[in-house]
């Protein structure tokens, strides 16, 4: 008896959109973090990293994402985004 692979159904195209989309807007919902992390004083950023870990743990996050996080770069490309 010959051995043979089992159908694989095709992905409809709605689940596919679905996936994009849901890519899309975690890349959105991380530009936007960074943008109003920049936002923050940096006084309120070590105030909550110092109370919270917050700081600690979103960066930890954006390294999961492959986001590197440099507050003063984060800060200048927000300001060239409301400059442009």
């Amino acid at each position: 008896m010959p051995l043979s692979l089992p159908d694989i159904p095709e992905v409809p195209d709605n689940l596919l959109d679905s996936v994009n989309s849901l890519y899309t807007a975690a890349e959105e919902f991380r530009d936007v973090l960074l943008f109003a992390l920049a936002k923050l004083p940096k006084n309120v950023v070590d105030e909550m990293e110092s109370h919270l870990g917050y700081v600690e743990n979103l960066e930890r996050i954006l390294n999961k994402w492959k986001v590197h996080f440099d507050r003063d770069q984060a800060i200048e490309e927000s300001l060239e985004k409301i400059a442009s």
